[in-house]
């Protein structure tokens, strides 16, 4: 630890913090904006491009585009994209087509490679703002939670693949409506950007699983199981005989990892603090699960958001002990832990439990804090990977 670690952490903290609560004000604004004129002669909701959302895409894509070397991937990319300049070819050879014509695009129109990261963070949040536009009282919540929240050392990190649940938020409401044609073809153009899109297919199940709202000890007793079970999971040596699975998802590249799981030589992560404040967010998605479920009995969305964020969380911390790749998929529920998060929000903000809200905000919120703490305290360096850096700096 030294005084350019110090201001390291001080500098991350401060536009962590700042962004967040520009991008919670901004959306809080166009959410009451939208109330006057719903409650008007015309009631029109706000279109998913006014003003408050364009200020929002372009703070994010600040906040992604400034930074440099902040991020787990993030090295990654910027040599992909410096090789593409310098030699006209990536590094690695498996990239899908749609994302490396997006990267010889910022490439050949000489772009700096900020405008690069800028526009996968802007492309984020738009889809994020077209799928829940008629949801703008979640958006303040979404926002400080992308940002601050328990996913966020994810969001900084795996580029593509947040880019895939994000565009999967986007093209949700074809579920409820039950196009499912339409879904698959969305599926398939997002698979050219990512192959493990195809993760996504399993979506067009959530419409047929029926949890009901009266099941909470249910839900709550298989989460805390799946949680017990995933502490020593020697059960995983039945994976052997479907090991196939791996290559359909575009994760064959991993497969020589799995031998060892079949040996029993598992990866254990300790319960620090974020990965407790993550479980204990997880807890309270599901706890108020039947509140939310009646405040919002008209919202068709909620059911399946709520289904893909429990059935995620119970998967995640199933296989949390096993290997990375095992729960790298995880990051495509992320968003829908995230939405339903949003939804308890609101409805402790309109339920007279304001300190209660408080509380949980912050519990929810001090993950990106408590990961620089352990950067600045604990890693080699005293820095995180989601310390931020300028890149002019």
């Amino acid at each position: 630890m030294g005084e350019t670690s110090l201001l390291l952490f001080i500098q991350s903290l401060l536009i962590y913090l700042s962004v967040a609560f520009l991008v919670f004000i901004i959306e809080l604004h166009a959410y009451n904006r939208e109330k006057q004129l719903l409650s008007g002669i015309h009631k029109k909701f706000l279109p998913f491009y006014c003003w408050e959302n364009i200020v929002s895409v372009i703070l994010i894509g600040l906040l992604f585009g400034l930074r440099y070397n902040t991020g787990e991937d993030y090295a990654m990319y910027l040599r992909e994209f410096t090789s593409l300049q310098n030699t006209g070819r990536f590094v690695r050879k498996d990239f899908e087509p749609l994302f490396y014509a997006i990267t010889w695009f910022f490439v050949k129109t000489g772009m700096h490679y900020s405008f690069y990261f800028a526009f996968w963070g802007a492309i984020q949040v738009i889809m994020i703002f077209i799928g829940l536009n008629s949801r703008k009282h979640l958006l303040p919540w979404i926002m400080i939670l992308l940002v601050l929240g328990p996913f966020a050392y994810t969001w900084y990190g795996f580029m593509r693949q947040w880019t895939i649940a994000c565009l999967g938020v986007a093209a949700f409401p074809l579920l409820s409506k039950r196009k499912f044609i339409l879904y698959l073809v969305f599926v398939l153009l997002a698979t050219l950007i990512h192959k493990s899109a195809f993760l996504l297919l399993f979506f067009i199940f959530v419409p047929f699983i029926k949890i009901e709202k009266s099941e909470t000890k249910l839900l709550i007793s298989i989460f805390i199981i799946a949680t017990i079970l995933g502490l020593w999971p020697i059960w995983f040596k039945l994976f052997k005989y479907c090991s196939f699975i791996f290559d359909w998802f575009g994760y064959e590249k991993y497969q020589y990892l799995l031998i060892k799981l079949y040996n029993g030589e598992f990866v254990f992560k300790h319960w620090g603090p974020i990965h407790i404040v993550t479980f204990l967010s997880e807890i309270l998605m599901i706890y108020y699960y039947p509140q939310i479920r009646k405040k919002y009995s008209n919202d068709v969305l909620l059911p399946l958001f709520f289904t893909i964020a429990f059935i995620g969380v119970c998967y995640e911390n199933l296989f949390m002990n096993t290997m990375f790749f095992m729960i790298r998929p995880c990051v495509y529920i992320y968003i829908f832990v995230i939405i339903t998060l949003a939804y308890v929000f609101h409805y402790l903000k309109g339920s007279n439990s304001k300190k209660l809200l408080l509380f949980y905000v912050i519990l929810s919120c001090s993950a990106v804090a408590i990961e620089l703490l352990k950067g600045f305290f604990v890693l080699p360096g005293g820095l995180s990977k989601i310390t931020y850096r300028f890149f002019f700096m």
